[in-house]
């Protein structure tokens, strides 16, 4: 499953159902993305090494842009960015095409346009 950011702020904020989802859940993923996402938050370069050290020791795969997931992302921004779909988004969701992967995230209505894709609330 893709981890999206949503998980990971709750997780950061305190929220035990997010902490219970990562520490329990094995062969997590998550895009360079998300990643760019969370560290744009931290004002302290620690912050940022934690985080890392995080999904490391989770053992979270980060999944980096390939020219499929980039193209992919192109199609799904094509057809949805008038339906919302942002461009962050649409490479989360091209990272959970590539990977054959659901997206685990708070967001589902950010996915809801991309038809046949699965994206769930993971508590």
């Amino acid at each position: 499953m893709v981890v999206d950011s949503t998980v990971f702020i709750d997780y950061l904020r305190g929220n035990k159902k997010a902490k219970d989802f990562l520490f329990q859940n094995k062969n997590l993923i998550t895009s360079v993305v998300v990643v760019m996402e969370i560290i744009v938050g931290f004002s302290k370069s620690k912050d940022m090494d934690d985080f890392l050290d995080l999904l490391e020791y989770l053992d979270i795969e980060i999944i980096h842009i390939s020219s499929t997931i980039s193209y992919k992302a192109l199609e799904l921004f094509k057809h949805y960015h008038h339906d919302g779909l942002g461009i962050a988004d649409s490479f989360i969701a091209a990272t959970a095409f590539a990977e054959k992967q659901a997206v685990a995230t708070h967001n589902t209505k950010h996915f809801y346009p991309i038809m046949h894709f699965d994206a769930v609330n993971p508590y």
